[in-house]
């Protein structure tokens, strides 16, 4: 699988350093997940997968097969605003090519009530196509597509949304519409996993 928007950083811990993908933040009312990269960073490679820890928990190595689809890393982090939500959705058609590996959230305010974002890690099958809800509202940072098709991954903007359908091919509705009637699309945080199930 190829990487987009992934750039593994090295995290100390008090047992030693390790190089990880993080999602979210840490503190109150906010959840900071590690996920461990146990490969070489090379963005141009297409053989990384997603493999489980001994205790089953999500990990980024290398299989050396490479494959069409990718491991992305998705925000919906923007800026501070009150009563704000950042967050992704698919578009209802591409649901079955998503998978969410793992997630985390930040929020702003000392006690994270004031406003939150979330980040997902997934793994995508082509063609997907995301919505971007960057916390801080449409009036400060305006919302986006991404379309991962045809081996490559194009951002949309909103006001690009009529030309761009011509070129790639796929339609796209106006995003803040999308987002005010919830219609064709799922938020990310419903296609997670619960323990157990």
């Amino acid at each position: 699988m190829r990487l987009f928007g992934i750039e593994p950083q090295t995290v100390t811990f008090p047992w030693g350093k390790m190089q990880v993908v993080s999602l979210g933040e840490e503190g109150r009312g906010r959840k900071l997940t590690y996920v461990p990269f146990q490969a070489d960073y090379d963005i141009n490679k297409r053989d990384y997968e997603v493999t489980v820890t001994r205790r089953g928990l999500p990990k980024i190595t290398r299989c050396g097969i490479p494959t069409n689809a990718w491991i992305a890393k998705l925000s919906g982090n923007g800026t501070y605003t009150r009563g704000t939500h950042g967050t992704v959705y698919v578009l209802d058609k591409y649901v079955d090519n998503v998978f969410v590996v793992a997630y985390g959230y930040g929020a702003y305010g000392d006690a994270g009530r004031i406003g939150d974002w979330w980040e997902y890690l997934v793994t995508v099958k082509e063609p997907a196509v995301f919505l971007v809800r960057p916390a801080g509202g449409a009036h400060k940072i305006k919302r986006y597509y991404l379309v991962f098709d045809n081996e490559k991954v194009v951002r949309v903007d909103a006001n690009m949304v009529g030309v761009a359908e011509e070129v790639i091919g796929i339609p796209l509705e106006d995003p803040d519409k999308l987002i005010h009637t919830g219609e064709g699309i799922t938020e990310l945080s419903n296609l997670i996993k619960k323990e157990g199930k």
